[in-house]
């Protein structure tokens, strides 16, 4: 099994889509994920076994707000 770390700045979804470990351990690290565009989020639910998404949901209308609104993600203080 091969372990590698990348770490990237996604511009749009298609930086987001594609990687691949066939038998490895998958995770998206999203810092400032209010910034984040839905469609990159979308992106990763094709690849990204594991996500941890990391900022403040204020102000913003994506992924992040929604799910910090609808008590799906843990709040850390």
């Amino acid at each position: 099994m091969n372990n590698y770390v990348v770490g990237l700045v996604a511009e749009g979804a298609e930086g987001l889509s594609g990687h691949h470990a066939r038998d490895g351990f998958t995770m998206l690290i999203g810092d400032e994920a209010s910034g984040m565009s839905n469609q990159a989020y979308e992106a990763s639910q094709g690849w990204a076994k594991h996500k941890v998404f990391i900022g403040n949901p204020f102000p913003c209308h994506n992924f992040f707000k929604r799910g910090v609104e609808a008590g799906d993600l843990l709040e850390v203080a």
